[in-house]
């Protein structure tokens, strides 16, 4: 008689109120952790191109419906303790098996990044809002700028990174962008006074990045000593007094 007192007040302690919410809560923010995880991921989709868009947007938000689910039949159709107890255990496996599945498609999620380049500057902010970017690209476009002309590839496994922003800003003047940054730069000199790390600005100024009358702020320098430069990272902002054009640019190999 005894045993079966026992027994009764603890079912009563797990039947009580706080914990019947907390384990109707652990579903319910699984799935919000869950939520905030995919919108990280569809993030990454910003100024792709639509159907790369959905790709990614059912990647990302996939695990959110698995886990709307389990929270749902947690909260309308667990009534006893032992069900409300297997389906917290439930949510927290699901968390734990998504998680696993989030680090999966990394690869292919950054892998179509690489293969589909941002171009819009619209989506300028978006991509380039990192600490150690912003030591040489503008914040922001500037409003009056003309000709802008943008490419935002991130790298995939052992594909580079390149940042490319160029625009004919009219208001910019030498002195003006030399103290913006002369005191950030480790080198500061024309295309062809370079020559500290062989190859390293080999391709900072090709394709639609074609002057040579730019003065060049090189703010980050790295190179290996392999003699070919097999792996290298440079950043840097220039500018043409003469067709007041502005470079930024980010390159990693």
């Amino acid at each position: 008689m005894e045993q079966r007192t026992y027994f009764v007040e603890d079912e009563k302690q797990f039947n009580s109120k706080e914990h019947v919410l907390l384990k109707r809560l652990i579903p319910l923010i699984s799935t919000l952790i869950i939520f905030a995880v995919s919108i990280w991921f569809f993030r990454s989709s910003i100024g792709m191109d639509l159907r790369s868009r959905l790709v990614i947007g059912l990647i990302s938000f996939f695990p959110v419906a698995i886990s709307l689910i389990v929270t749902i039949i947690s909260v309308f159709k667990s009534k006893s303790a032992k069900q409300r107890t297997g389906m917290a255990l439930a949510a927290l496996a699901v968390l734990v098996a998504l998680a696993l599945y989030y680090v999966s498609v990394t690869i292919p999620v950054a892998l179509m990044e690489a293969d589909n380049p941002v171009t819009d500057s619209k989506y300028y902010e978006y991509k380039v809002n990192d600490s150690e970017l912003l030591r040489a690209f503008p914040k922001e476009i500037p409003e009056d700028a003309k000709d802008v002309r943008f490419l935002y590839q991130p790298g995939a496994l052992q594909g580079g990174t390149t940042i490319e922003l160029c625009y004919v800003d009219e208001n910019m003047t030498r002195e003006k962008f030399d103290s913006m940054y002369k005191d950030r730069a480790k080198w500061t000199g024309r295309y062809e006074e370079y020559s500290e790390i062989d190859g390293l600005l080999g391709t900072a100024f090709e394709g639609d990045f074609k002057g040579r009358d730019h003065t060049i702020y090189l703010i980050e320098a790295e190179g290996d000593d392999s003699g070919y430069n097999n792996h290298g990272r440079y950043l840097l902002a220039a500018f043409d007094e003469n067709t007041k054009e502005a470079v930024y640019k980010y390159e990693k190999w």
